[in-house]
């Protein structure tokens, strides 16, 4: 499957309020690299005190869930149903009004659950060295676990 594959696959299974112009960057054997190019419309009306304002934290959720199913169906399988039985998030920081990118791993996968985790970052801030088996991400802007429970179709 190709990255182009997967995310018409995705948005066809997706409700399209769900779409919000990812790009699917690379697949992996354990999961996906998405892109989601920066958008006004992400952010929040509410300004902080220093004139800033940041990137809704609905956005990032819906980033790691469509990020999180993807890596499901790459490492399960494009006939598989993925549904998010899970997730928490944690936000640690403010991103900055550029690109983000989510890298959503698949670390257990059992006969019907999956357990995932996405890291969110700047795209321009993200490091994965050559040969890593983990990336490595030093600006992290938030990280998100999940359970996701997987049929097949």
């Amino acid at each position: 499957m190709t990255p182009t594959e997967l995310r018409d696959l995705v948005f066809a299974r997706l409700p399209a309020a769900d779409d919000r112009g990812e790009q699917f960057v690379e697949l992996r054997p354990d999961g996906v690299v998405v892109r989601l190019p920066h958008d006004d419309a992400h952010f929040g009306n509410e300004t902080m005190a220093d004139g800033s304002r940041a990137v809704s934290g609905g956005v990032l959720m819906a980033l790691a869930d469509t990020s999180m199913y993807a890596a499901c169906l790459v490492v399960a399988g494009p006939d598989t149903m993925a549904v998010a039985a899970s997730m928490t998030s944690s936000f640690l920081r403010a991103p900055q009004p550029r690109d983000l990118l989510a890298v959503a791993t698949v670390r257990r996968r059992g006969r019907r659950l999956a357990y995932l985790d996405c890291e969110i970052t700047n795209a321009d801030e993200y490091d994965d060295p050559p040969g890593a088996t983990v990336a490595r991400a030093d600006g992290l802007i938030a990280h998100v676990v999940g359970t996701w429970a997987l049929r097949s179709r």
